[in-house]
Parts: structure tokens; C-alpha cells; sequence
């Protein structure tokens, strides 16, 4: 199962929200993709160093907010 969500400048939620989604499926057959929407604040380098962790979640990089 894949679970798809956008971020936008959410630095502060990042890792707590990823955290969470993982506990709440709690299934190893299960990816998160989290698409960056042109964030500015951190959010993009958070997300790449959960991945670098986890190969369940996959980061998407816009290049700009759409």
C-alpha cells in the first residue's frame, strides 16, 4: 500500500508526522510518499534524512510550489 501526502513548509511536523503514519499502519508492506511542494524552510532536508533511514518513505521534490 502507498500512502501519498504533500508538505509545505512543515519543518516543525515533519518528523512526527511521519513517525505517526508509520505506527498508525504498522505494516512493512507500505511506502509513504511525502511530495515536497517547494518548501523553504527545512522541510526537504528533513524529509531526505528520514528516507536515508527508512526506505519505506520516498521523497518527492518539487521545484517550486504549485
Amino acid at each position: 500500500m502507498s500512502v501519498v501526502a504533500p508538505m509545505y513548509n512543515e519543518v516543525d511536523s515533519v518528523r512526527a508526522f511521519v513517525s505517526r503514519t508509520f505506527a498508525a499502519l504498522d505494516a512493512e508492506q507500505v511506502e509513504l510518499v511525502v511530495v515536497d511542494d517547494g518548501s523553504t524552510d527545512g522541510t526537504r532536508e528533513a524529509l531526505v534524512d528520514l528516507a536515508a533511514a527508512d526506505p519505506r518513505l520516498i521523497v518527492v521534490e518539487l521545484s517550486r510550489n504549485f
